[in-house]
């Protein structure tokens, strides 16, 4: 049986500070060739997470990605990625994008609904890190995570490993990937396909580049679920990323989003004690007001983790 591997979609309403493009275009033109090319080979879409970039969007924009993916000759079938949730949780998916879309389309589907149509069962990780690995019945030998499955030993040493396990798995250390065949992720934004210890290892990259890091052209993999054999298919729509991406254009935008980072921090630290409730409030507004540079996003999380050492903002709800 064939299915189409895509990843990390990240639709959106805003333009990332690289992009010196209209997203807003590009977004549904790419979407509707992944579509034409989902049903060219009938295989259904089987979606590694992140398909939004912010867990609520435009009612416009949700809209017109519904009607594109209801021109699907077959169901796509997804993982929740940290992007899709709702303060990263699962408790307050109904709430999200793609919570009304899952609710109200017979193509969108959990990876769980899977062998319903087709007898074929699946392990997934939903983002939701506390719930773990999940299937029904026995233990099935392909799992869908959104987080990224890596290999130091095949990659080098720190390549492509981040020390925060919240985004990584090491398949040398994580017991828990042993004996898959086949192991689909993504939320990494670069694509990669390795076999180690008995497993194949796809990540498709992302179908919409957000970041000056992501210098390569989009693409999407053909597999064969039977046989394992695989064909990575590039985006026709696609543009080289030296027509899109621009680190001049970051430039001139990252002083004044550092700026109102600062204003952000600055105002916490006048703050006796800040409920997580509130402070997560807060946070969210600015993460997605803004498209924020990695290195912005540092200064951010490195602040923050002052003022919790600190005392000033503590983990308590109301």
């Amino acid at each position: 049986m064939l299915v189409l591997v895509v990843g990390d979609t990240h639709f959106s309403g805003k333009n990332p500070v690289a992009r010196i493009d209209d997203i807003m275009e590009t977004q549904f033109e790419k979407w509707e060739e992944v579509v034409a090319i989902s049903n060219k080979y009938d295989a259904p879409i089987v979606h590694t997470g992140d398909i939004f970039n912010t867990s609520i969007i435009a009612n416009s924009i949700l809209t017109q990605i519904g009607a594109i993916m209801e021109n699907l000759n077959n169901p796509l079938y997804f993982v929740w990625g940290n992007h899709d949730l709702m303060y990263h949780s699962m408790d307050l998916w109904d709430r999200t994008s793609l919570g009304i879309l899952w609710a109200n389309s017979e193509k969108i589907k959990h990876i769980s609904d899977f062998y319903k149509d087709y007898k074929i069962w699946w392990s997934w990780y939903d983002w939701d890190a506390e719930l773990g690995i999940q299937w029904y019945g026995s233990r099935p030998d392909i799992l869908l995570t959104h987080k990224a499955v890596v290999s130091e030993r095949k990659m080098g040493k720190g390549s492509w490993i981040l020390e925060d396990e919240d985004f990584c798995m090491d398949i040398d250390n994580n017991l828990e990937l042993r004996g898959y065949k086949l192991i689909i992720c993504g939320h990494w934004h670069k694509p990669y396909i390795f076999k180690h210890k008995g497993s194949l290892v796809i990540n498709p990259g992302p179908v919409l580049r957000r970041s000056i890091e992501e210098w390569f052209m989009p693409s999407v993999v053909l597999l064969n679920l039977d046989t394992l054999f695989y064909k990575r298919i590039y985006l026709e729509s696609a543009k080289p990323p030296d027509q899109i991406l621009s680190r001049k254009h970051i430039a001139q935008k990252i002083e004044s989003y550092t700026e109102g980072v600062m204003k952000f921090i600055e105002q916490l630290k006048y703050t006796k004690t800040v409920s997580k409730g509130k402070f997560l409030e807060n946070l969210f507004v600015l993460l997605d007001t803004h498209e924020l540079p990695n290195n912005v996003e540092k200064i951010l999380r490195d602040k923050i983790a002052i003022l919790i050492q600190k005392g000033i903002i503590h983990h308590e709800y109301n």
